[in-house]
């Protein structure tokens, strides 16, 4: 009977410690978030923090040759800590040869196959930033694996600024042809600036900003949805 009457005993104290500690615990979440509120913070945003979106986010650049997605991209993952990719660095560096070559090698047909298998394996990472070829969006299959897997942000800028960045690159395949890079570059534009637009979560425009204030930019946005 002592020993029932102990046990019933320690098991009440055991119940009042427990109730103890969470009515404390929910005290101090209540201060913690009127403290946040006066600061005109809340807790919630508190924990959406770059470190957290680095957690949970993939973010996936797209847009046109020429808009920054590389050095945004870089800038980018320096500042949330995420490991950055490239995808024509990618095919490069798995093919031992530069994007042009592997291009009029194997043609746009067989270099889309190989950079939307290159893109599939990439966006299955986690907290990645991935700057995509400028073309990869003419891929259905693509553009449902960047909506599903990541926040897509579609980096624009004008024909001129395309033109002026990319008139001594080598490595764009697409440019170099009898038509005028103009010509070219509004084509493409027709053709694939609807895509971009279809599987944007964020659009900025880049033109005349720097990588990194276009990124704070993209910080910026991204943590207020």
């Amino acid at each position: 009977m002592g020993d029932l009457f102990s046990c019933q005993t320690r098991w009440s104290i055991e119940i009042i410690f427990s109730l103890t500690l969470a009515i404390s615990y929910e005290v101090s979440v209540h201060v913690l978030r009127s403290s946040l509120s006066e600061a005109g913070l809340s807790l919630t945003n508190s924990l959406s923090s770059t470190e957290k979106m680095a957690e949970k986010r993939n973010i996936f650049l797209v847009g046109p040759m020429g808009a920054g997605k590389s050095t945004i991209g870089r800038q980018l993952a320096q500042q949330l800590n995420m490991e950055f990719y490239d995808s024509d660095q990618e095919i490069e560096k798995r093919t031992g040869a530069d994007v042009g070559w592997v291009f009029d090698l194997e043609g746009e047909e067989g270099f889309r196959d190989r950079e939307e298998k290159v893109i599939n394996e990439l966006t299955e990472k986690q907290g990645i930033v991935l700057a995509t070829g400028g073309g990869s969006v003419k891929s259905r299959e693509t553009r449902n694996r960047l909506s599903a897997r990541g926040v897509v942000v579609y980096l624009e800028t004008t024909i001129e600024k395309q033109l002026a960045r990319t008139q001594r690159d080598k490595k764009r395949p697409l440019l170099h042809v009898e038509t005028p890079p103009r010509e070219v570059l509004e084509a493409l534009a027709n053709e694939r600036n609807p895509l971009y637009e279809e599987i944007a979560d964020v659009t900025i425009r880049t033109d005349d900003q720097s990588a990194k204030v276009v990124a704070n930019q993209i910080i910026h946005m991204l943590e207020s949805n």
